[in-house]
């Protein structure tokens, strides 16, 4: 199947999911700092800003997608994407350092997951240890008050 060049184009624009409005706000374009296209409705949001009384001293609305880092343009120098942080690094030596100091991070919890088992297993053992304890002190009064 062939799609004309006018269709093709205004499929592009408008992106393959739900056209139109949603929720009153038309679907807009935002890039991400990798360069890609991502097409949704503004998430708007309103703000205020006290002193330290508690006055207001300023307030307004702003677009919360722009919080996750999206542009209203495509990037002019696009940044690479961390799969470990799930945001965008300038460098390839960014994202790389940003790797090892996850896996630091994860060392450090697999160590102390570890310990807290290690914990654990000791403190299952005296239990067990004082179980068995307890069981003989009821065998000796059972006796005790059998001879009664």
């Amino acid at each position: 199947m062939t799609i004309p060049p006018e269709a093709a184009q205004q499929i592009k624009d408008l992106g393959y999911g739900i056209t139109g409005e949603i929720g009153g706000h038309s679907k807009q374009t935002y890039w991400t700092p990798d360069g890609r296209a991502i097409k949704t409705q503004p998430s708007i949001r309103s703000w205020i800003r006290k002193d330290k009384d508690g006055k207001v001293i300023d307030s307004g609305t702003r677009d919360a997608n722009l919080d996750n880092g999206w542009l209203l343009q495509p990037p002019i120098e696009p940044k690479l994407y961390c799969p470990n942080c799930d945001k965008w690094h300038d460098t390839k030596e960014g994202v790389e350092k940003c790797s090892k100091s996850k896996k630091a991070l994860e060392a450090m919890y697999a160590r102390t997951a570890k310990e807290q088992r290690k914990d654990t297993g000791e403190k299952d053992e005296e239990i067990s240890q004082l179980k068995a304890e307890m069981s003989e002190i009821k065998a000796m009064l059972g006796k005790l008050l059998e001879r009664e």
